[in-house]
């Protein structure tokens, strides 16, 4: 073994035998994260089956588990034999109020949501969008002149 290798571990040796409240510390961190530390999930609403019963199960067994987030992802649209009754569709105003029973949800068990949208899915594409408002990326430059110039950005937006 390098003098190196001895030596790092000579330190760590040194810190956690002199330092226990430390170790001890690393451990309650690890075991009781941070709210920022903690990680977030995909909260997938699949088929739009989806009920104010669900929503507070999915958020009590993520709160349970320790998550700190979920991303929500609204995914295909209501099947020919709809799961659950009524059928919410998606975007509809009844969609729009399980959306807000689950940001109350949130709210009580404290747990953050924000909203996935890529293209493909359900909110950020589907008949309804047609090319014109599709998802689109902008680029730009920058040009620095000299003397009595005039400065300037360039903007394009591209299709994705």
């Amino acid at each position: 073994m390098n003098i190196r290798k001895i030596f790092c571990i000579s330190i760590i040796f040194i810190c956690f035998n002199i330092y226990p409240s430390m170790s001890q510390q690393i451990e309650w961190l690890w075991q009781s994260p941070t709210e920022e530390s903690r990680p977030w999930v995909f909260w997938y609403w699949m088929q739009e089956a989806v009920s104010k019963e669900g929503i507070t199960a999915d958020m009590e067994a993520m709160k349970e588990i320790g998550i700190g987030g979920a991303y929500l992802m609204s995914i295909k649209g209501v099947p020919e034999k709809p799961f659950v009754t009524p059928v919410i569709e998606q975007l509809s105003p009844l969609w729009w109020e399980m959306v807000s029973f689950a940001f109350k949800e949130a709210d009580r068990l404290k747990l953050k949501i924000a909203f996935h949208i890529c293209d493909g899915f359900a909110l950020a594409g589907g008949t309804w969008i047609t090319p014109e408002l599709s998802m689109q990326k902008v680029v730009w430059s920058h040009l620095n002149v000299q003397g009595k110039k005039t400065c300037c950005s360039i903007a394009t937006v591209i299709r994705l």
